[in-house]
This record gives structure tokens, C-alpha cells and sequence, in this order.
């Protein structure tokens, strides 16, 4: 291979690495924006005054670092405030473990696989969380 393409080639392939190295660092600072309900941190305040669509936003950070197992359903509520619906008993649904399920609405995703999407707290039978999720259907 001749001495100027070869450079050329080293180039191309460090420019490449470089990229990916920026990109890598980049991506945890300025949100993921591949998953939309991983965008944004959870925020009690915008939680509860906000529309579904800017909730789902911040939906997975709500999940992963805000309900904790073992919280009560009166702590839960106070958090996030009085739930879109709330399913009683074993449910049809495979992914429902407990027996009460509270559900809050993230609004429409049909783009994403799902015409509507939830926050769903699983409690136990005596009122305190054992699983929380974001799903849809």
C-alpha cells in the first residue's frame, strides 16, 4: 500500500475513533434520547403538574431511583400523587405480580409499540411496593 493512502487510511480510522470516543462521553450529559422515557431526571415538582407525555420523559429514572421496594402505597402517592387507575387482584396481564397495581398514565406511543404507556407500582398484599415498571400495550 503507498505511503500517502496509508496515512490517509490511519486518518479516516482515527477520526472515526475519535468520534466514537466524544460521542460516548457526550451521550450521558445531554440525556438518551433513543428512549423516551429516559431522557430526563425525576422531578416530584414537574411529576406532578405535568402532562403524560413530558412524565414519560422521566419515567425510567422515577422506577430505577425513586420507588423503592418496600415503600407504602400512602408514600408512593404522596411522591407521585393520586394515580390514573388502580387494578385490583391478579390481573390478566403476565407482567402484573401482587395484588394491587397502581398505574400511572405517560400518554401514546404507538411509535414505540405501545397506544398507551404506564408507570406501574406493584404492591403486595399489604400495601407496600414489590416491582415498579414502565410498560405499555
Amino acid at each position: 500500500m503507498p505511503r500517502r493512502r496509508r496515512r490517509a487510511l490511519l486518518a479516516v480510522l482515527a477520526s472515526v475513533s475519535a468520534v466514537a470516543v466524544l460521542a460516548a462521553l457526550i451521550y450521558p450529559l445531554v440525556g438518551y434520547t433513543f428512549d423516551p422515557f429516559d431522557d430526563r431526571r425525576f422531578d416530584a415538582a414537574v411529576w406532578n403538574n405535568a402532562a403524560p407525555e413530558v412524565r414519560a420523559r422521566m419515567s425510567e429514572d422515577l422506577v430505577k431511583h425513586h420507588l423503592s421496594l418496600g415503600m407504602s402505597e400512602s408514600q408512593v402517592v404522596a411522591l407521585l400523587g393520586k394515580p390514573f387507575d388502580v387494578e385490583e387482584g391478579k390481573t390478566e396481564a403476565p407482567r402484573h405480580i401482587g395484588t394491587r397495581h397502581l398505574m400511572y398514565g405517560l400518554g401514546h406511543w404507538s411509535w414505540h409499540g405501545m397506544d398507551a404507556a404506564y408507570v406501574y407500582v406493584h404492591l403486595d398484599e399489604n400495601g407496600n411496593v414489590i416491582a415498579a415498571e414502565v410498560y405499555g400495550y
